[in-house]
């Protein structure tokens, strides 16, 4: 572990900052202290470890820049675009099951119409996802803030609408 994620880990703790408290980096002296020696060694060593050259093509394309983050960073990453992706995929299945139902249950055009939001929202979420991983990778690589989730309003705005429109159908 080297200083990189060490400033990682002490901003996902409460009140955590690069620098931290006082009181938390009394704590964490031994941690750091261990990073400190681990470091010099690493820097004493003759293998200078793996070469930025030895990343895919697609992978350079992607990340150009920075430095590898902690495996587990990367893949609770993916782990949030893998639910962002079942959700998105759970609008689209209910925008298909939606437009399934027969005449007598709800109306043509109210249910072609609640199909099609269903279905656009998950498209949409499931674009939002893919941009949402790309941007906090990238953002998790050149030791940036994690940016804001521009997804959530997109999911929010669906479920607002599918509930409207479920209450219109309950309705009459």
């Amino acid at each position: 572990m080297d200083d990189h994620h060490l400033r990682w880990r002490l901003r996902a703790l409460p009140g955590g900052t690069e620098s931290g408290s006082q009181t938390l980096s009394t704590l964490l002296f031994p941690l750091t202290h261990r990073l400190d020696s681990v470091t010099a060694q690493r820097d004493t060593d003759s293998d200078p470890g793996p070469a930025a050259d030895d990343r895919s093509a697609v992978s350079r394309w992607f990340f150009p820049d920075g430095e590898e983050p902690d495996p587990r960073f990367t893949l609770a990453n993916e782990r949030t675009f893998l639910a962002w992706m079942r959700t998105a995929l759970a609008f689209i299945a209910g925008g298909v099951g939606t437009e399934a139902l027969p005449d007598s249950v709800l109306e043509p055009g109210i249910r072609t119409f609640a199909a099609l939001c269903a279905i656009a929202v998950g498209i949409l979420l499931a674009a939002g996802s893919a941009v949402r991983w790309l941007r906090i990778e990238r953002a998790m690589r050149r030791d940036e803030p994690l940016p804001a989730p521009s997804i959530v309003p997109v999911l929010s705005a669906g479920s607002i609408l599918a509930a409207v429109l479920l209450g219109l159908m309950v309705l009459t």
